[in-house]
């Protein structure tokens, strides 16, 4: 399966697109695509190719990322090549001072949530940023970035014993660290989730359970998380997982579910 990325030239109308890049191999399998782009114009694309000679369940996550000064992309980059992760992995990606976050749900028992981030050009070695308990299975991994480089990273981890859980991290900047991941006080029957964030790094988080739909908001400026909002009640359907949200610059937002 070959990747195809084009960009939309909006200076034109109709905005004229053009194919920027296309991975080499028509025969390996990429799967779990994600591409962002920041307000410069910079873009970032993350995706899991197959282990050459291996079953089809085995992935490294690769990332290639995008320069709006000279229209290019960069060569492919493996993240990690210790941990293959499955197909069922995750990857997530920022721009600017980069972060990539992925989850390795293969097993109950050793899921983990891994990052690399980019520095001068340079993608990190891989570390793992969290390890789930024993019934638990990390998915969905999430991460928004301010402009001063600071992050906020959300995932969910699947229990089949103590259920669901809300887990968060946040990365400073100045120091190059995460802070010890938290898990949300949203309960254990949190079903899905979706992250936001404004220019000034201010996150909303929108998710569902078994009984409403609720909104919680992250402050930048006193970093702290504010109480949930339910917006409305009523079990949530089976078909609501992919409930969107979407914020500008200043931290107006809109949901669907």
């Amino acid at each position: 399966m070959r990747i195809r990325v084009e960009r939309s030239t909006v200076s034109t109308d109709p905005p004229v697109w053009a194919k920027l890049f296309q991975s080499a191999s028509p025969t390996v399998i990429a799967g779990r695509r994600e591409i962002q782009m920041n307000a410069a114009g910079h873009g970032a694309a993350i995706w899991l190719r197959q282990v050459t000679g291996s079953a089809p369940n085995l992935y490294y996550p690769s990332v290639n990322t995008y320069d709006q000064q000279t229209d290019s992309w960069s060569v492919r980059q493996t993240l990690d090549t210790l941990d293959a992760v499955t197909g069922n992995a995750r990857p997530e990606v920022t721009v600017g001072s980069s972060i990539a976050l992925w989850t390795d749900p293969r097993a109950n028992s050793l899921g983990r949530v891994r990052w690399s981030r980019r520095v001068a050009g340079v993608w990190s070695a891989a570390t793992t940023l969290d390890t789930a308990l024993a019934d638990k299975c990390p998915v969905t991994p999430q991460i928004r970035m301010a402009a001063n480089g600071n992050a906020i990273a959300t995932w969910l981890e699947f229990g089949s014993l103590s259920g669901n859980r809300l887990r968060f991290a946040r990365f400073n900047a100045a120091t190059a660290l995460w802070r010890a991941v938290q898990t949300m006080p949203s309960g254990s029957g949190v079903e899905a989730a979706y992250l936001s964030s404004d220019n000034a790094g201010n996150v909303t988080l929108f998710y569902s359970d078994a009984a409403s739909y609720n909104v919680q908001r992250y402050s930048a400026t006193t970093d702290t998380w504010s109480a949930a909002t339910p917006l409305f009640t009523g079990v949530p359907s089976a078909g609501s997982v992919n409930q969107q949200l979407e914020l500008n610059s200043s931290g107006n937002g809109l949901t669907m579910v």
